[in-house]
This record gives structure tokens, sequence and C-alpha cells, in this order.
């Protein structure tokens, strides 16, 4: 995961087969990142999986990249 990451819970359910689903929003230092949500599915109080998708070290350096200011040609 990225550096001062950290997970809130957007949606908790429950459904008729007694299987709850919590679902976590990433934000990074405090700012939300679109699209990068995990779900945590619980059933009689144990994990039984974990999905989705988050936005990890690499993905920042990658965007980072993308993003930084071509030198001026001269």
């Amino acid at each position: 995961l990225c550096e001062g990451s950290t997970f809130e819970v957007t949606r908790d359910e429950l459904n008729r087969q007694g299987i709850r689903t919590v679902t976590m929003q990433q934000y990074v230092n405090g700012v939300r990142v679109n699209g990068k949500t995990i779900n945590v599915h619980v059933r009689n109080g144990k994990i039984t999986s974990i999905n989705g998708n988050v936005m990890t070290k690499d993905m920042v350096s990658a965007e980072t990249m993308r993003r930084a200011p071509r030198p001026a040609a001269q």
C-alpha cells in the first residue's frame, strides 16, 4: 500500500445468507482515491474473502512520473 493510506467504511450490509459485506474507500494522505475500494466478506464472525482495488506505492510512482512536468525545450 501507499504510505499514508487509510480506509473508511462506506457500506456495511448483511445479506439473506448471513454474509456481511463491508466496503471501504481508500484515502492517501487524506485524499480520496477514486475507484480504489476493498470489500471484506464476513460469515459467522470470520473473514471469508477480501477483494477490490487499492493504490500501491508502485502506482503512485508511475502516476507521478506521468504527471511530472517536462523540461522546457531550449
